[in-house]
């Protein structure tokens, strides 16, 4: 079980996949996951230490993370 969720916001009109609990740094996953995936549309929450990308994106990345290794 990776920590990748679904959320919608704004009466379901924006969709948003969020990892949560990273444990290290947040930024250097954001480029990792740029250079695979580039264009996408992510921010660090740096006080919850949690990546926010834009879209319903969640298995697309649950793969990813899994062929990594987490």
């Amino acid at each position: 079980q990776l920590p990748v969720y679904s959320e919608f916001r704004n009466n379901g009109t924006r969709a948003l996949t969020i990892v949560r609990k990273i444990e290290g740094n947040a930024t250097a996953l954001k480029t990792d996951i740029l250079v695979t995936y580039p264009g996408a549309e992510i921010r660090v929450n740096e006080r919850t230490n949690q990546i926010i990308l834009k879209g319903c994106v969640g298995e697309d990345i649950r793969q990813w993370l899994t062929a990594k290794g987490f």
